[in-house]
């Protein structure tokens, strides 16, 4: 079949094709998603489109229920290395056929696969409490399957009544299995986390964009290799905006990209007076290319935004888009910006009084940070500040009796393992393993945010917003580029919805005096998008510290409110 198809015989291969499907149907756990791939590129040969987009998504969804088998194995990372050529097949052709919703929903099904890979949920082990949670998400997928089978019988022009009845009364049997199966959980199993991992799954995300606020926008650029495009998708007020840009190839957008974070993340007190220029100027002309690719053919569009949310996935990841250039401005002096998160909607804004917990310099290296957390203790007197020797793992265990927060600040260094994501960690004070608060023991602080009958044993419970201001020890270019935001993730995923992050090594001085900017802006009622946004352009319009290398790496993870 694979022959007949690089031949461009698609009516021999789909007939191939045809036949091992309908085998593999006839098993109880349909499990060969090459076969519905390939048939779904047949069909898309023969100009096939609807057909195709069922055997696509049928790909997926196997996909996706073997992912859920092998989450958090070593399995998995050797699984997920093949699967993206299914999701870019999928992807292709909704764009293609103007299903821009659906597009939607698969390019943040694929981002969040992407993000969480090779790990189970924070906080699990890999015993009782994983198979709890494949169990949980296979049920989970099960009725989505079911509910995307349901949608597609009635696009047609003549429905079957009576298998859209079946398959509803399947789904509901589905949904209470999966309701029981949640409060059935022993309390021993960390339920807040199992269930928090749960509802961190995009389902239907499109709903949760249809009722934008009428001056948020949010941007999703797509690279599509084969067709040596990028598509850049617009959401406003629900209604999708569709744009495409030819481009040499895809792999000229990505030298570029990383020849731009090669610029940006080189400090300009390393480089002479002519190379600091040179530097500057190519920067500022990569970043040029990339505004022509990403914003100029959407700016039209853009000029009611006062919120770009924008939502990259894969290798675009790595992109500072508040760094993108129009030829006279940054993009992030005209608009605050937003990195979409996994939860993919809107995140809920800080309560109007900030109650902060932070740790800073615990190994007296960062001697700038004890500056900046002092200077948050003057903001805010109430304000709980560890440093150096007082900065354990240990002080970051609220007991019930303690007050609780709404801001951490990690004023430290933060090691990302781009090789084997699991060793990344905060550095603290203390000796040996207790000095580091590794990327799996974030989960064991679980904050639950949502109200419900769920109950929580979570030292962060009613935590919004977690700063990371000094990753000096971050990244470097070699890093996988859903590193980074796949260790901010581990914080979304137990239920903190906004993450403030660094893309690579920070200077201490200047980003002490951002931050003191931004919760100076946070304490005078601006939003948080609005905040990084003014003392990054504080920053700019600086005499000291105007340069990219010291505003640009600083991103906002999270949704639109």
């Amino acid at each position: 079949a694979e022959l007949r198809l690089q031949e461009g015989r698609f009516s021999e291969a789909e007939q191939f094709l045809i036949e091992i499907v309908n085998q593999d149907a006839k098993t109880e756990y349909p499990s060969n998603w090459e076969a519905w791939h390939l048939l779904g590129s047949a069909e898309q040969g023969l100009g096939k489109n609807d057909e195709a987009l069922k055997h696509f998504k049928q790909s997926i969804d196997i996909i996706e229920k073997r992912r859920q088998v092998t989450a958090g194995t070593p399995g998995e990372l050797n699984f997920l290395q093949r699967y993206h050529e299914a999701y870019q097949s999928l992807i292709e052709l909704l764009i293609k056929t103007e299903n821009l919703p659906e597009a939607y929903d698969y390019i943040e099904l694929e981002k969040v696969t992407e993000l969480q890979q090779g790990t189970l949920p924070p906080g699990l082990s890999e015993d009782s409490q994983g198979a709890a949670y494949r169990k949980g998400r296979s049920l989970q997928f099960s009725e989505t399957a079911i509910e995307r089978e349901i949608a597609e019988e009635g696009k047609k022009d003549s429905p079957d009544v009576m298998r859209i009845a079946n398959l509803e009364k399947l789904r509901r049997v589905i949904n209470q299995e999966f309701i029981q199966f949640l409060h059935g959980l022993e309390a021993g199993q960390n339920y807040a986390q199992i269930r928090q991992q749960l509802l961190a799954n995009p389902r239907e995300l499109y709903r949760s964009i249809h009722d934008l606020p009428e001056d948020v926008f949010v941007l999703q650029p797509v690279l599509l290799p084969r067709q040596k495009k990028i598509v850049i998708l617009v959401y406003h007020r629900g209604i999708p905006i569709k744009r495409e840009v030819s481009i040499p190839d895809d792999a000229k957008v990505r030298e570029l990209i990383d020849k731009f974070l090669n610029f940006l993340s080189e400090e300009p007190s390393t480089s002479s007076g002519e190379e600091a220029f040179h530097r500057l100027t190519r920067i500022k002309e990569i970043g040029n290319q990339l505004y022509q690719w990403f914003i100029a053919p959407i700016a039209d569009q853009l000029r009611s935004a006062k919120l770009l949310v924008i939502s990259p996935s894969g290798n675009l990841r790595k992109i500072p888009f508040q760094a993108l250039y129009d030829g006279n401005h940054f993009l992030i002096e005209a608009y605050p910006i937003v990195t979409l998160g996994l939860g993919s909607g809107p995140a809920g804004s800080l309560p109007k009084k900030l109650d902060i917990f932070a740790v800073a310099d615990p190994d007296g290296t960062l001697p700038g940070t004890e500056d900046q957390v002092l200077k948050l203790k003057e903001m805010f007197p109430d304000a709980q500040v560890l440093r150096q020797q007082d900065a354990t793992k240990a002080s970051l265990e609220w007991d019930e009796t303690e007050k609780k927060y709404n801001v951490l600040v990690f004023a430290t260094h933060c090691a990302i393992d781009d090789d084997k994501p699991t060793a990344s960690f905060i550095q603290l004070a203390g000796k040996g393993e207790d000095k580091k608060l590794t990327y799996d023991e974030i989960g064991g602080f679980g904050s639950v945010w949502e109200p419900g009958p769920y109950p929580s044993n979570s030292e962060w419970r009613g935590v919004r917003l977690a700063v990371l201001s000094a990753c000096s020890t971050a990244v470097d270019l070699t890093t996988e580029d859903w590193a980074v935001q796949g260790f901010a993730a581990q914080f979304e995923l137990i239920g903190i919805s906004w993450v403030a992050a660094s893309l690579w090594p920070v200077e201490d001085h200047s980003t002490t005096e951002l931050m003191n900017d931004f919760f100076q802006n946070l304490q005078n009622g601006k939003s948080m998008a609005n905040s990084l946004q003014a003392a990054q352009v504080s920053l700019i319009h600086s005499s000291n510290y105007s340069d990219p290398f010291y505003w640009s790496p600083f991103i906002l993870i999270g949704g639109w409110r």
